[in-house]
């Protein structure tokens, strides 16, 4: 799948249902709409969100290898509300150690 075309193709719950069952149990296809979403398109980051979030949801094992770039990402200016709440979403829904290593 080319992940950035499928986001790109439509914002519906098929869609994000499908990128995120092609991400399944495979880190390496998480790490990739990791990229997309912390990228400089705002469509694509905002689009990617919300299959990221229910990714990450599926695979919170997947989540703290990014939290350190999450976090970051965080300081840019003019940052969409709903790109806000991804990273502040995974950090209430489970509870990462203090000592999680974050990249």
């Amino acid at each position: 799948m080319n992940l950035k075309e499928k986001i790109l193709l439509e914002h519906t719950k098929t869609n994000r249902e499908e990128i995120v069952n092609w991400i399944g149990s495979n880190q390496t296809r998480f790490d990739e709409l990791v990229k997309l979403f912390l990228g400089n398109d705002k469509l694509i980051t905002q689009r990617s969100g919300w299959p990221l979030s229910f990714a990450g949801i599926a695979h919170p094992e997947f989540i703290p290898k990014h939290l350190g770039k999450l976090v970051t990402n965080l300081k840019q200016k003019d940052l969409h509300d709903a790109v806000k709440e991804i990273p502040s979403g995974f950090y209430k829904k489970f509870p990462f150690q203090r000592n999680t290593k974050v990249m």
